[in-house]
């Protein structure tokens, strides 16, 4: 039996999701803290398994049974566009109830992560990075694929950790945090141009990242897609562990 879980009850679901995911939780955990009026959350029986669903777009299910999974989705408006992240077991059944378009099946989307013990510095001598400002913001909006805005970049610049390598006076590679909690960080904003691409920069910038979100007491996170093999690398290079493996899937609505 599925329920709505009330603003009350969100410290326990908090718990279950720290204990059953772990890491890869606490991306959830920190929107769970700082936007928990945007979410809404929904249990299996004796927190068994639950759904988060952020912003009305983003969905996250964690469930073992097949049955369960099914009175999630039943839940969600099939007309509507959702972002969903879960086990890769429930491609399927999420697919049967919104529709792909064309031969689009979703991605399997990594999660790894670096603590103070794990963290291997990596520093090139070729290479000055600087930490920027919020001049470069309208630059770093052009290469994102992701729908920010660019008051959105600016102000994670300002509260951020941003770092990015200049050749000749142009801008050729950066990484900067999406988002901090009391716990972690996710980098990201990772972009090298690329005729500058296999030359270690991402690395060089990566590394200055982490090491700063380290120095705070924090995990630090990245994401990236199973095809983006010099993004794995370069984590790997740098101690990143893989946390979680997860299937990303959006759904365009009827």
């Amino acid at each position: 039996m599925i329920r709505k879980v009330g603003l009350e009850k969100y410290p326990k679901v908090k718990d279950f999701l720290r204990r059953r995911c772990g890491v890869a939780a606490l991306e959830w955990l920190h929107l769970l803290d700082i936007e928990k009026e945007q979410s809404q959350v929904f249990v299996e029986g004796n927190f068994k398994g639950f759904m988060i669903l952020h912003g009305g777009v983003n969905v996250f299910i964690t469930t073992k049974g097949e049955a369960a999974l099914r009175e999630f989705l039943a839940v969600l408006d099939e007309e509507r566009c959702y972002a969903f992240r879960c086990s890769e077991w429930m491609a399927p059944l999420v697919m049967e109830r919104f529709k792909p378009k064309g031969d689009y099946s979703g991605v399997i989307l990594l999660t790894y992560y670096t603590d103070r013990n794990m963290f291997t510095k990596y520093i090139d001598p070729r290479y000055f990075a600087h930490l920027l400002s919020e001049d470069v913001a309208e630059e770093i909006l052009a290469h994102t694929r992701r729908g920010f805005t660019l008051e959105f970049i600016r102000e994670r610049i300002r509260k951020g950790i941003f770092y990015g390598i200049y050749d000749r006076g142009e801008l050729v590679s950066w990484v900067g945090t999406l988002w901090e909690s009391n716990e972690a960080c996710e980098v990201g904003f990772a972009y090298t141009k690329e005729e500058c691409r296999g030359k270690g920069l991402m690395k060089t910038v990566a590394s200055l990242v982490t090491e700063r979100v380290l120095k705070e007491g924090k995990v630090s996170i990245g994401h990236t897609v199973e095809t983006n093999i010099p993004a794995i690398k370069a984590l790997e290079t740098l101690g990143y562990s893989l946390a979680t493996r997860e299937w990303a899937y959006y759904s365009s609505g009827t």
